[in-house]
């Protein structure tokens, strides 16, 4: 095996011919001969190197030497190794997967050529199609570096072989060359010279196996360099079109030069059937064969899952208007989806896909456009981008093509302006609907200015991206749907409740996935937005530059991309956690008939584990390192000792609280008085609604070192005390008897504890009573207490049993004389009127 020192010597030796990336149009041709030449003299090098140090091996006097007795054992090997070494030389030059591999880079060489062929004979290059031709060249160039890196390793093989076969015969010769001075030489020089014989034999197949490797790496060598100049013909084009969109490239319209050119193009000969002619349509479609089958299956697989989900339509607005025509929309969505992975297509094939698109998006438009002005809208620019993306194809000459667009932009300018008008007027029309007209009016009216005035590149580039960048938002919208769609469908209670926790959580679920989806789509649509307005040579880069972008703090380096991974980090922490807890709830808990207090510490364990977990490694994915984490929790403990102890503390009584568990969500308490029910159980409070349904908050400190009533920690039953009170010289008996068979007018009174008549006393104006009995809620009370006390008062009318008044004797000492004796005088006056005679009348 060869160890990764000796490869990496040989890789430096051999970077001469391996590895090169070089730079400038003079220098690239003076390189590419130089190592030519070298690798041309290479051998012959070798071979001069090997004779000098045979020769000097021969002169030398070796150290020290194996015993001649051991010739024939070493022979043996030596015959061995060499066998060995044939059959690997004749593997490492078994080239006809690498000879394949170049015919196929050789055909792909020639396609990127007439690309640029075809792109350098146009007029106006969109630059998509450039940038299309420069993203295959960079793939052309990693294709070959990989090819390169195989022709390498066979080499430093065959260079490991070489210096291995090197050094046997250096030793071979030294040894031979020690034994002439024995009496006994004769005996073993057979078998030194049929040893010699056999390496210069394994050394003469290495010598001829190097050249034919050698020129497929030069090969190889040869296309990376064309590839390169490629890619960086394609990146200047990319470069410099800015400034060639804003240099007048065409007469004025309707001025002299134009009419003569005009005159010019009429008479030349125009040929459209040349411009579709050629090679490349049968070439792209043999090497997308395959993408074009996917595409086609992609249709009719999305097609029949429509026409399946039309009977669940009714799960979210707008996916049932989609799939009322399931073939325009699996179109829709496969073409969208797939184009972008073509390669570089043909004028007319590009035209045919976007009539699909726009055919399939007319029957989309009519279903989803709610607006009128806006689908005429969306008609408009379906028939006519395919339209002129088919006169660009057909290279219409310049004069035509600039009259022709005038005209057409005229049109549509004035189409645009009734169009918003009519919008304008429309009650309950959106506002973004009339933005979107005013839009489409303004890139008109661009167009036809540019036109006007000479800038015709300026205003094919209009219309390129302003149809482009409608179609992404589009898209997107479509997309939108569909996705609702789906996670509805997959999602909703009605059709997929089969588990509580699919019933419990599948709408806030469906509607997390969505939010998701719509960030992901937002995002994927301005990288989109921003390669189509060449701000960016691709979406990917687009990303990448975005991401990069960043700060340094404290040593770490902190950019956009790594916030928006921490950012998703926490999201998933959060949205797990929620999860877990929901599962619980809604699955542990009822089946294992779990206690209600377990389950919400269990949930609120996962829960803040969840969350701290996703903040420890958000900070990670930021950079923060641990020992700075820790270097951060020393400064709050600090700040903790001067001002947060209360916090501290409330903190430390809620993990109290929720695994001690005096309290519990649910339970009913008794605080400062105030009655309610425990809601909620935080890190610093706890939230406790009242009975008249206001919400208290306590701090978790309070729970743990106040006095706390809990009526329901251990056992919902309670007991309810009724006392009362009947006048004296009432049977006890008959009011003990009555008391019992008052108890039982609720269902919640149970019956075991038995209710309980108690004669507690002689009161001061009545006999005192009292009724204990048991209730199994203790949201019952009020009602049971009612309930119990209206059934006494009736059951003591029935008996004639009276609830005295409080009876109270009133002592009057320090009076005006005068006041007591009218008093007495009243007195005695009511004295004799009860003692005189009365008399009735008949």
């Amino acid at each position: 095996m060869i160890s990764l020192e000796q490869r990496h010597v040989f890789r430096r030796g051999a970077s001469a011919f391996t590895g090169i990336r070089v730079r400038g149009p003079h220098f690239l041709p003076v390189l590419l001969l130089s190592m030519l030449a070298f690798f041309s003299g290479a051998p012959a090098a070798w071979a001069q190197q090997d004779t000098a140090s045979v020769q000097d091996a021969a002169t030398a006097v070796p150290d020290a030497l194996p015993d001649p007795l051991e010739i024939t054992i070493r022979l043996r090997s030596l015959t061995d190794s060499a066998a060995l070494a044939e059959r690997q030389i004749v593997s490492l030059t078994d080239t006809e997967a690498l000879i394949a591999d170049l015919e196929l880079a050789r055909r792909r060489q020639v396609e990127l050529q007439q690309m640029v062929i075809s792109l350098g004979e146009a007029e106006f290059v969109r630059a998509d199609r450039i940038a299309r031709v420069r993203n295959q060249a960079l793939a052309e160039d990693g294709r070959l570096a990989l090819l390169d890196e195989r022709a390498s390793e066979r080499l430093i093989a065959l260079g490991q072989l070489r210096s291995e076969w090197v050094q046997r015969q250096r030793f071979w010769l030294q040894w031979q060359a020690a034994l002439r001075a024995d009496a006994e030489f004769a005996l073993f020089e057979p078998e030194i010279t049929q040893a010699l014989e056999r390496i210069e034999a394994v050394r003469r197949q290495l010598a001829g196996s190097l050249p034919e490797v050698l020129d497929i790496q030069r090969e190889i060598q040869a296309l990376r360099l064309e590839t390169s100049q490629i890619t960086e013909q394609a990146s200047s084009a990319l470069a410099g079109r800015r400034e060639a969109l804003l240099q007048r490239d065409q007469p004025a319209l309707l001025t002299p030069a134009f009419l003569d050119q005009l005159r010019q193009d009429r008479d030349a000969e125009w040929r459209p059937a040349t411009a579709v002619q050629g090679e490349g349509y049968l070439v792209f479609l043999q090497e997308n064969a395959v993408l074009l089958a996917l595409h086609a299956l992609l249709v009719l697989f999305l097609a029949l899952i429509a026409r399946r989900l039309r009977r669940r339509t009714a799960l979210a607005a707008g996916w049932s208007e989609v799939l009322q025509h399931p073939w325009a929309a699996a179109l829709f969505a496969s073409t969208a989806l797939v184009a972008q992975q073509y390669a570089f297509a043909p004028p007319l094939l590009e035209v045919m896909a976007w009539g699909l698109l726009a055919g399939a998006g007319v029957v989309l438009a009519r279903l989803l456009v709610a607006s009128q002005p806006l689908r005429l809208m969306v008609y408009c620019f379906s028939v006519f981008y395919p339209l002129f993306l088919l006169a660009e194809a057909l290279w219409v000459p310049p004069s035509l093509f600039q009259l022709g667009l005038a005209v057409i932009a005229a049109t549509g300018l004035a189409f645009f302006l009734v169009l918003t008008r009519r919008s304008a007027r429309i009650e309950g029309e959106r506002a973004h609907a009339r933005w979107v007209i005013r839009f489409g009016a303004t890139m008109w009216a661009v167009v036809l200015v540019a036109e006007v005035i000479g800038f015709h590149r300026l205003a094919r580039w209009v219309i390129h991206v302003a149809v482009t960048s409608a179609l992404v938002l589009f898209v997107v919208g479509f997309l939108v749907i569909v996705a609702r769609g789906l996670i509805w469908t997959l999602l909703h209670v009605e059709v997929e409740g089969r588990f509580r926790v699919v019933r419990t959580v599948g709408v806030p679920i469906a509607e997390r996935l969505l939010q998701m989806v719509q960030v992901v789509l937002v995002m994927g649509a301005v990288l989109a937005l921003l390669n189509i307005w060449e701000l960016a040579p691709s979406p990917l880069e687009a990303w990448t530059l975005i991401t990069g972008l960043g700060f340094t703090v404290a040593g770490a380096h902190v950019t956009i991309g790594r916030i928006l991974f921490a950012l998703l980090l926490v999201y998933l922490a959060v949205f797990g956690s929620w999860v877990v807890r929901t599962f619980v709830s809604s699955e542990v808990v009822p089946r294992w008939d779990v206690d209600r207090g377990v389950g919400d510490s269990i949930t609120s364990v996962v829960h803040y584990l969840a969350i701290a977990i996703g903040v420890l490694v958000a900070l990670g994915a930021l950079g923060v390192h641990l020992q700075n984490i820790a270097i951060v929790a020393g400064a709050l403990s600090v700040g903790i000792g001067f001002g947060l102890q209360n916090v501290v503390n409330n903190f430390v009584s809620g993990i109290i609280l929720l695994f001690e568990r005096p309290v519990r969500v649910g339970d009913t308490v008794v605080i400062g008085g105030e009655w309610g029910t425990i809601r909620k159980i935080g890190l610093r409070s706890t939230r406790v609604e009242t009975f008249d349904r206001s919400e208290m908050i306590v701090p978790n400190g309070d729970l743990v070192s106040e006095k706390v009533t809990n009526w329901t920690l251990s056992n919902p039953i309670s007991r309810l005390a009724l006392p009362v009170g009947v006048a004296y010289g009432s049977p006890v008996g008959r009011v003990m008897q009555i008391l019992r068979e008052s108890a039982p007018v609720h269902s919640a009174v149970l019956d075991e504890p038995q209710p309980q008549a108690l004669f507690i006393g002689f009161g001061d104006s009545a006999l005192d009573f009292e009724l204990r009995v048991w209730v199994r809620e203790l949201h019952h009370r009020l009602e049971v207490k009612s309930l119990i006390l209206e059934e006494m008062d009736r059951r003591f009318r029935e008996e004639g049993i009276e609830i005295p008044f409080p009876q109270r004797d009133l002592h009057l000492r320090s009076l005006d004389p005068a006041i007591i004796e009218a008093l007495r005088r009243t007195d005695g006056e009511r004295l004799e009127a009860a003692d005189s005679p009365r008399f009735e009348g008949g």
